[in-house]
């Protein structure tokens, strides 16, 4: 809520988030490999399309940490 409230920078908000996102990786190993076993994922939230949002964050931090099992495919 930082960043929508304004109490934070996009850059802060990133910064918190991949560490967050990082700290996730090393304690929930297994739900993460359950979620790359997946076919197809989509993410979804309340984010105008096309506006600064965790759901690109997340796409970018997967496919920079398993480039060989993520496709993006863009905003439906």
């Amino acid at each position: 809520m930082g960043y929508k409230n304004k109490s934070i920078t996009e850059e802060q908000y990133t910064t918190q988030y991949l560490h967050m996102l990082d700290e996730s990786l090393s304690k929930n190993k297994s739900e993460w490999d359950k979620l790359l076993s997946m076919n197809e994922v989509t993410f979804v939230c309340y984010c105008p399309k096309n506006a600064f949002c965790h759901r690109h964050l997340l796409a970018s931090y997967l496919l920079s940490k398993f480039p060989d099992k993520v496709v993006l495919r863009g905003e439906r």
